[in-house]
């Protein structure tokens, strides 16, 4: 049997795949972004006939493929966008949806309940969850940073191959974590030195800064003391990879997002920066 998994390329990407390749070892995986997105699945469509099975969690096509595909037993869409609202309402056994988790989180359950019942999984599954849908009082928010750590050392092959078999971060890893951590907070604190407070057409009040690297936890600088409490978000441009993060405790950066045809969580989202228009909100 032929099965395909099309997902995206950061942690919650690649904390599915860990998940498809341990129940289905042979399973083909397929990184992609929302730049590629339209492309992918055109293609995956022209070629759907090579497949038994294609799955797209954490990333999936647009409405007009999706619905194409939902028309199609082989396919089956898990997602937690609000951008792919779509999936919502689409009323098929096809689709696994919901905002509040991440598709990790989504694609256990879908794998069956089994994978929860294990620790490792269990950690491995909420740490990711924790991380990428930004639950900052989860217990299991500073395992998922210590993930995300890892994934951006190892890149997303050597990531998934390690965490293939679930086992729990290495005390060697633990020595390299403390580095990292160390690394990034001589970071985070230069990045709250070079801040500035700016306000959006809204009226709200938020951090601004600039950054070089796209992976890195500069949403975590909203919990440092020093932090302007009277700011309502974070805002962090980074022009190489031409991207702006949003990030919040309770304030709806989602909405923010979706006025720059972006998208993400309530208090975690993003969008594409389009040079022919003015970086500021």
């Amino acid at each position: 049997m032929k099965q395909l998994l099309v997902t995206h390329i950061d942690l919650d990407g690649a904390g599915c795949a860990v998940l498809f390749k341990r129940y289905y070892p042979d399973i083909e995986v397929q990184y992609c972004d929302y730049d590629t997105i339209d492309e992918v699945s055109e293609k995956i469509w022209n070629t759907k006939d090579e497949y038994d099975a294609i799955y797209f969690a954490d990333i999936t096509p647009n409405e007009e493929y999706g619905m194409k595909m939902l028309g199609d037993s082989k396919f089956m869409l898990i997602d937690h966008h609000a951008t792919r609202l779509y999936l919502k309402h689409a009323n098929s056994d096809q689709v696994v949806y919901d905002t509040e988790f991440c598709a990790t989180c989504l694609v256990a359950n879908y794998l069956g309940t089994s994978v929860m019942s294990h620790e490792e999984y269990r950690a491995f599954v909420l740490g990711v969850d924790a991380y990428d849908t930004w639950k900052l009082d989860s217990l299991y928010r500073t395992y998922g940073v210590d993930l995300n750590l890892l994934f951006n050392y190892y890149g997303m092959d050597t990531f998934v191959k390690q965490f293939g078999d679930m086992q729990c971060i290495s005390d060697k890893e633990y020595e390299m974590l403390e580095i990292f951590h160390k690394i990034e907070a001589d970071y985070l604190a230069e990045k709250l030195e070079q801040g500035r407070i700016r306000f959006d057409k809204e009226g709200n009040m938020y951090f601004e800064i600039y950054v070089s690297e796209k992976g890195s936890n500069i949403g975590m600088l909203i919990d440092d003391p020093g932090f302007p409490e009277e700011c309502e978000y974070i805002k962090a441009i980074n022009l190489n990879d031409r991207v702006v993060g949003l990030y919040s405790k309770t304030f709806d950066v989602s909405q923010v997002a979706a006025m720059h045809g972006g998208g993400g969580h309530r208090t975690a989202a993003g969008y594409e920066i389009s040079f022919l228009q003015p970086i500021y909100v």
